[in-house]
């Protein structure tokens, strides 16, 4: 009998076997697994880079080469790997990784024949990498001090974030590492924020203009940017010079944007792909968001070339490329 654990095991095992890259095209038993669960092929997409996000390559390799024999050995010699993201990948011409984009170590993996033991080390040999990591750590507990310290003197509880994805993540993230950075609202925007009188009341909502919108039910003040795709910098850059009503303005987490979404409701047109519209499942209040159904959050992602972002049209956690050459993602930012 066909489960989604049984969809799950199947797509990651697919997932495994073409080193995180695979087209749901050219895997039909996929495509008929979900249509038995009552799964569309736009579902499955979202399903696939959901399970990607979950798994940890550099374990996954270890697996492989730890599994390998001598009789494998003319195999493993084809593939390289990536230092950035640790994905596997066939031996190509190509220079740089499918994955994150790194340049690529065309050198092949060892076998598990080529590989040398803690024990086969020479004594002499180990001191190099006892000292290294007895360094390593002084630094990180150095680190570590003078972050509090200057926690401590600032007061400032802004998080540090992006290991990369998808993803729980609520952190904040700086432009400069591709990292975004949350500034911390006032405790009270009361003094600056306009009245309601202002705006338009639609149900629970007082609507000022076009991109501003403020949500009665959490008192949330909410900003649609243009309609366009942000990468993560574009993002950062855009929310960091936003002064409108005079309110600070920041990427929302994950938790936040999710109060918006309900899936009654229909926002936008929606992101068009495959003859299909798949819109923002947010009141029709915030129709400014157009084209754009998967917004930036702050929340920390697993992999460090990633980020979170939300599916609104799923109300889902979804985890992107931090330069965001495959997805279009928007954005909408929160002041409280």
């Amino acid at each position: 009998m066909e489960t989604i654990q049984g969809l799950h095991e199947l797509i990651k095992n697919r997932l495994l076997e073409k080193n995180g890259f695979i087209k749901l095209a050219e895997n039909a038993d996929i495509i008929a697994y979900g249509k038995v669960l009552g799964l569309n092929e736009n579902q499955l997409l979202f399903k696939v880079i959901e399970i990607e996000d979950t798994i940890n390559w550099a374990i996954e390799n270890e697996k492989v080469l730890n599994s390998g024999n001598k009789g494998n050995s003319h195999t493993q010699s084809n593939i390289i790997y990536c230092n950035s993201c640790n994905s596997t990948i066939e031996k190509t011409d190509a220079n740089f990784c499918i994955e994150c984009g790194a340049v690529l170590n065309k050198k092949p993996i060892q076998t598990q024949s080529q590989f040398v033991t803690p024990n086969s080390i020479p004594e002499k040999s180990k001191s190099p990498y006892i000292i290294i990591g007895i360094a390593v750590l002084v630094i990180l507990i150095l680190i570590g001090v003078v972050y509090s310290i200057n926690n401590k003197d600032n007061g400032n509880n802004d998080s540090l974030v992006v290991s990369t994805t998808g993803v729980t993540r609520d952190t904040v993230l700086n432009t400069s590492d591709n990292i975004a950075k949350v500034t911390n609202p006032p405790e009270d925007n009361s003094t600056l924020a306009e009245t309601n009188s202002s705006g338009e009341k639609i149900d629970n909502y007082i609507k000022y203009n076009e991109n501003c919108i403020k949500d009665l039910n959490t008192n949330y003040f909410w900003y649609i940017a243009p309609d366009k795709n942000f990468n993560l910098e574009a993002a950062n850059n855009y929310s960091n010079n936003l002064t409108e009503k005079n309110l600070n303005w920041r990427i929302p987490t994950y938790t936040e944007l999710k109060t918006l979404y309900n899936s009654e409701f229909s926002a936008g047109q929606g992101y068009y792909t495959r003859n299909e519209y798949f819109p923002a499942r947010i009141h029709s209040v915030f129709n400014a968001v157009g084209s754009g159904s998967w917004f930036w959050v702050s929340d920390k992602s697993n992999n460090s070339s990633k980020a979170s972002a939300i599916n609104l049209h799923e109300g889902i956690k979804v985890s992107v490329e931090v330069h965001n050459n495959r997805f279009p993602v928007h954005l909408i930012l929160i002041s409280k």
